[in-house]
């Protein structure tokens, strides 16, 4: 039994307060866990009693726990009325390793930062879930591409990577994660405490859960891959028939697997990475990129 005394405050009786069974560590897990489902009571209560939209806020500064909180009070909520529609209730909950696949990556500060801000709309109908929907915002798009030392991109490259089978590794012309650039900037490719390969597994498992068609999940893996390929082409410099400085692809391979991925001709590809088009008087002019 805990009591919350005011807003941000919680009395625990002395004999749940016994550090040598729980541990320091046990005892601020279970102090936290008590006050996440005390805020999601009260959300629920004020919905369901007085019948006013409720807003749960959770911010902090990296590390400091957003992603568990906002999935522990999600879990409360989705169980505290025994008639939400089972089904809907473990989609909303599958649909956190999903975002977290795809919108967490590890920082210097924590292995599983949330590299952008979500809206979390829960939907009712006499106390029960019914629905939601996820509005995210903020995403930190250059992580793509470039990544401080000692960091990752998202978990979902890595995760793809030790999860596909031989065969469809094979089928995507995919290579293990140290082997690309957009991967391996930050150095090691691997989490002590993140099992990527595990991860994939529950990924894979939410997307069935959330209807996922297989063509929509291949579509993704093609996407990804083709991700991985572009950041592995280079170029070098060149020179046309007029003495102007141009561009040419040199990883002819790479360049070959973007354009199988993207079902486009290798020839509009190469021109689309090597030439830049400006328009005067409604009319598209080409002229060679250069370095």
């Amino acid at each position: 039994m805990a009591t919350e005394v005011r807003e941000g405050t919680l009395v625990l009786p002395d004999e749940l307060v016994d550090t040598e069974v729980l541990g320091e560590e046990g005892l601020e897990d279970m102090i936290n866990l008590i006050h996440l489902f005390a805020i999601g009571n009260a959300a629920y209560s004020g919905l369901v009693k007085e019948a006013h939209n409720q807003v749960v806020v959770i911010s902090g500064e990296s590390g400091a726990g957003k992603t568990e909180s906002t999935k522990l009070i999600m879990q409360y909520l989705a169980a505290v009325n025994k008639g939400s529609n089972s089904i809907i209730t473990e989609q909303i909950l599958e649909a956190n390793p999903l975002l977290e696949s795809f919108g967490n990556a590890k920082t210097i500060r924590n292995d599983n930062s949330s590299r952008f801000g979500k809206y979390v709309e829960l939907y009712f109908r006499r106390g029960a879930i019914v629905g939601a929907k996820t509005s995210e915002y903020l995403l930190e798009k250059s992580r793509i591409v470039s990544q401080a030392a000692d960091e990752r991109n998202y978990h979902v490259f890595y995760e793809l990577l030790k999860g596909l089978t031989e065969e469809e590794m094979k089928k995507y012309g995919l290579k293990s994660a140290s082997q690309y650039f957009y991967l391996n900037q930050g150095g090691s490719c691997d989490i002590a405490s993140k099992n990527d390969e595990e991860d994939f597994r529950k990924l894979r498992g939410a997307m069935e859960i959330l209807s996922f068609t297989t063509k929509e999940q291949e579509s993704i893996y093609r996407i990804l891959a083709c991700v991985l390929h572009v950041g592995n082409i280079y170029f070098s410099r060149t020179q046309n028939a007029h003495q102007h400085e141009g561009v040419e692809v040199s990883s002819v391979a790479e360049m070959k697997w973007v354009a199988y991925l993207l079902e486009l001709s290798e020839d509009s590809l190469k021109e689309a990475f090597t030439m830049k088009v400006t328009v005067r008087l409604s009319r598209p002019l080409h002229s060679q990129s250069n370095m």
